[in-house]
Parts: C-alpha cells; sequence; structure tokens
C-alpha cells in the first residue's frame, strides 16, 4: 500500500512538471552538458508540437529511418482537460532547438498501446513524416540496439540547454548504464520491462527532454523519460522485448535507389517561426 501511495503521488508531480514544461518552450533541459556539433549527431531533431489552445511546445526526437522518427509517448500524449493536437513539425539537420535546418510536416504518429501499463512502461512513438530525410545535410538515421548491454557501459545523453544569448542549442552528458538494484531505488519502485536507467557520469541534469536519446556504441540504446533526475535516470529502453515487439512491424525502410527532391533550406532563417 505504501508503495502504490508512492507511485500515486510520483504520477502528480509527473502531471505538473508536464504542464509546465508544454506551457514553456524554454524549459531546462540537459544543464550542464557540453554543446555539440548537429554534424556530430545528425539524428537529433526537435519535435514542435502545436494544440488547438495555439500553444507549442519543443521536445527531442531520433531519426531512425528516412521517413521515421522514434520520441516518448509523453511528447504526442494528451489527457481529456489538454487541448487537442493539432499539428506535428519535425525539425532536423539544425544545432538550434527552434530555428535553421529544415522542417517536415508530420502525416501521422502512433504511440504504443501500452504505454502507462504499468505506469511508466512502453514510453515511445513512431512519428512519420511526409516526404523523406535522405539527402539533406547533417539528417541522417542512426541504427538501435537490439540486445541489452551489461551496466557501467558508458553512452551519451542527447538534449538542448540555452546559451548566454537564450538560444537553445544540442548538448552532450556523459551517463553509463545503471544496474536494476540502482535504478529499482532511484523509482523507489520495480523497475517496468521497458525501462533501463542509466547514471549521469559528468554534472549534466536532464529534465522534462522526455524522448531524448541515449546513444551507446554508435547506437540508439534509449529514450529520456519525462522525470527529472540529476543522479540515476530512467529511459525507455530500446533493445527490451517488448519495446522491440512494439518496433519492428512499424519500421518502414525504403527501396534502394530512390530519389528524393530537395526541400527548402533554413539555415539562413534568423526568425524563430520559420
Amino acid at each position: 500500500m505504501k508503495q502504490s501511495v508512492k507511485f500515486v503521488l510520483l504520477a502528480v508531480l509527473f502531471c505538473a512538471y508536464c504542464a509546465t514544461a508544454h506551457g514553456n518552450k524554454r524549459v531546462v533541459r540537459m544543464a550542464n552538458g557540453i554543446a555539440v556539433p548537429i554534424a556530430d549527431y545528425p539524428y537529433v531533431v526537435t519535435v514542435n508540437v502545436t494544440d488547438s489552445s495555439g500553444q507549442s511546445y519543443y521536445k527531442p526526437g531520433v531519426i531512425i529511418t528516412d521517413t521515421q522518427v522514434l520520441t516518448a509517448a509523453t511528447v504526442v500524449s494528451r489527457t481529456v482537460n489538454q487541448p487537442a493536437i493539432v499539428s506535428i513539425v519535425i525539425r532536423a539537420g539544425s544545432v538550434y532547438q527552434d530555428q535553421g535546418g529544415f522542417t517536415f510536416p508530420v502525416s501521422n504518429y502512433q504511440k504504443d498501446p501500452l504505454h502507462n501499463s504499468p505506469y511508466g512502461s512502453h514510453d515511445v512513438a513512431v512519428i512519420t513524416i511526409n516526404g523523406s530525410f535522405s539527402g539533406y545535410a547533417n539528417v541522417k538515421p542512426i541504427a538501435m540496439h537490439s540486445t541489452p548491454l551489461p551496466p557501467a557501459t558508458n553512452c551519451v545523453a542527447l538534449g538542448w540547454d540555452t546559451d548566454v544569448s537564450s538560444n537553445a542549442l544540442l548538448r552532450q552528458a556523459a551517463y553509463a548504464l545503471s544496474t536494476d538494484a540502482d535504478c529499482a531505488a532511484s523509482l523507489d519502485g520495480p523497475v517496468p520491462p521497458t525501462v533501463q536507467c542509466a547514471a549521469s557520469v559528468t554534472v549534466g541534469f536532464a529534465c522534462h527532454d522526455d524522448g531524448g536519446p541515449l546513444v551507446c556504441n554508435g547506437r540508439l540504446y534509449g529514450l529520456l523519460q519525462q522525470w527529472c533526475y540529476s543522479g540515476v535516470v530512467p529511459y525507455v529502453s530500446i533493445p527490451a522485448a517488448e519495446t522491440q515487439s512494439y518496433l519492428s512491424p512499424l519500421l518502414v525502410f525504403p527501396a534502394s535507389g530512390s530519389a528524393t527532391v530537395p526541400r527548402k533550406n533554413y539555415m539562413t532563417c534568423s526568425c524563430q517561426s520559420c
């Protein structure tokens, strides 16, 4: 009973944080991370969600095929009291969260139907764009891990934080995979089968950057969940059997030799709404 109460309180705090993050485009993300060029991480994108009230928010996503982005299910989830999502736009190829690079309209999105069953599990969604990412500078899919890695494996977490000019720039922080015991202690309860934790090696602090990638040995290993942690952080485990079962039927890979027509380059645009 005590553990159930703790999870209810965690859910209440989670919703409060979610409301704050969705109402503010500039919530602190990857605090104390190191600024990195998009050329080193061409698979990181911004998922710009706009709802029927006119409010919009930015979340990270990861290109996994020439037409698909992976992000957290919380990014595209709405409660009965929240305005409906009216549009989603993907911004790729830019070190900035809200300007530059290339923009792609979204044709559809699908979150794992088992999201939050149990609470905190299956927090993953696939977003499909109109067109293709192929052929654009600093825009490229990342391969995904399909088998688990041992604890203490060194990884890199990616997200955004603002600079002195209030521009949200891509940053990285060093993390290492945690044991199940450390993960359970951080979550104050059982670890869902689709969750893998990682511990901050440096002073990085991930907050509200749900959907942000955890990359181990050059492959996508996890997606940050929405909780705010400065130590052991929960991630959606990409190689988890249940995550793989959800993703496998959805992934679409283009036929070889397919051509794409370049879209407009927005790198010279200085505004934040381009």
